[in-house]
């Protein structure tokens, strides 16, 4: 089952939005999901905040608009909401 990623966009603009989407996710995320976010690099002097959703969350993910993608790198990545062990199992 593939990962999910949702950009969210400057990491200065997102909090917000995050906290909306954070709190949606508490109490209602299965014990064997995550949410991950990472700052990643748009090639320029600018970053994008990236929400990664772990498998288990396909409808949730599709309906925010996220894309289906790898598993994203385990670097830089941490644990918003869920379990901060699925991540650990990246690479």
């Amino acid at each position: 089952m593939p990962w999910f990623r949702l950009v969210l966009g400057d990491p200065m603009l997102v909090d917000s939005r995050l906290d909306e989407l954070v709190e949606q996710a508490i109490g209602a995320l299965p014990a064997d999901e995550v949410l991950g976010l990472r700052h990643e690099s748009t090639g320029d002097l600018h970053c994008q905040a990236v929400l990664y959703f772990s498998p288990g969350l396909p409808a949730w993910a599709t309906s925010l608009g996220a894309r289906a993608c790898s598993p994203p790198a385990r670097r830089g990545l941490s644990a918003v909401v869920g379990d901060e062990r699925i991540l650990a199992g990246l690479d």
